[in-house]
């Protein structure tokens, strides 16, 4: 499996306008995104602007095609107008399952 993490903060007043934008993603990409496994977003205790989402795939192919795909594209695109500043990347492939 492979995952991508984006950790960002949602410009004030944003956060439900985020939550929509993150349920379009659901309804018109996930549906054509080829080997996506799950998607999460966290919303720290501490300090609620500041979002975490986890998305997994089958391996980093998936992941690529999905990320290259023009829609996904526009939708990420759509995503950076909602929050302060682009999001920290981090990517990985599991190696351990607990």
């Amino acid at each position: 499996m492979y995952m991508t993490i984006l950790r960002y903060r949602v410009r004030e007043g944003q956060e439900e306008a985020l939550r929509e934008h993150n349920e379009e993603w659901k309804r018109t990409i996930r549906p054509k995104a080829t080997g996506f496994i799950s998607s999460y977003v966290y919303r720290s205790r501490v300090d609620p602007r500041e979002w975490t989402n986890i998305a997994t795939f089958v391996d980093r192919d998936a992941e690529m095609e999905n990320a290259n795909n023009v829609d996904h594209r526009l939708w990420y695109r759509h995503m950076l107008e909602m929050v302060e500043a682009k999001p920290a990347v981090w990517e990985g492939e599991l190696i351990q399952e607990g």
